[in-house]
């Protein structure tokens, strides 16, 4: 049994003017997955890092920024295949999955070895962030990746756009598709570290990002679970 992907934009929509501009100068959902890395760690690290709150809110700016082009790489690359533009063979999804980890562990992880044993706050989060990040990284491993495919994703030009308009569709894998509780606890994750980014500027925002990677981590239970029974129901169809 397969997830069905999402409805894409159809007509003359903003929406659809935007990704066919973004096809126009030849950028990729990969790119817009890396983009998102690139601009949320520096920024976030720099902000755990400062004191100064001007610094801390300008992280948090950019960090947003770049969480937006998370949300959108998803949605571009449903739109390029439904015009035959991109295919699922180059795994942008285990890439995406990827680099959604690295933009949310890297922050949170300096900030808790900085802060550790400050007060039960810092403890607190550091024991739910190592059960959040065992289920993380069991869901990565029932993930296929194909590191090869995904090195080429990263391809510029019109070369790999061209190319996949005669490419084969890869069936889709379950495990590589976020369900409603994946994006509810990615949601969670990063309005958390948003909170961790302004540890200086608003201490009670701690607790904040607390509430929120216990919301997280029920949330990523639930989305194991689920994609084991999807992954098992396809195996015996």
């Amino acid at each position: 049994m397969e997830s069905s992907l999402p409805e894409v934009p159809q007509g003359n929509s903003a929406i659809t003017r935007f990704y066919d501009w973004l096809v126009s100068i030849w950028v990729n959902p990969s790119q817009l997955s890396v983009a998102w890395l690139a601009l949320a760690v520096p920024w976030s690290v720099m902000s755990i890092l400062s004191d100064e709150s001007r610094v801390e809110l300008s992280g948090l700016g950019i960090f947003i920024v770049g969480r937006l082009f998370d949300i959108l790489d998803g949605k571009y690359a449903r739109y390029l295949m439904s015009e035959n533009r991109w295919s699922a063979k180059w795994d942008g999804a285990t890439l995406d999955s990827h680099c959604d980890k690295a933009g949310i562990y890297i922050p949170l992880v300096l900030f808790l070895y900085l802060h550790w044993g400050d007060n039960w706050k810092t403890i607190s989060l550091a024991i739910i962030s190592l059960v959040m990040g065992w289920l993380d990284g069991k869901s990565t491993l029932m993930r296929t990746a194909n590191w090869s495919n995904i090195a080429k994703s990263l391809r510029w030009g019109s070369e790999l756009l061209a190319e996949n308009q005669n490419s084969p569709k890869m069936p889709n894998n379950p495990a590589n598709t976020a369900n409603r509780w994946g994006k509810i606890k990615a949601t969670a994750q990063t309005v958390a570290v948003g909170c961790v980014l302004l540890h200086e500027s608003l201490p009670e925002a701690t607790c904040a990002a607390i509430v929120l990677l216990v919301t997280a981590t029920i949330c990523s239970l639930v989305s194991l679970k689920k994609k084991t029974q999807l992954q098992r129901m396809r195996v015996i169809s």
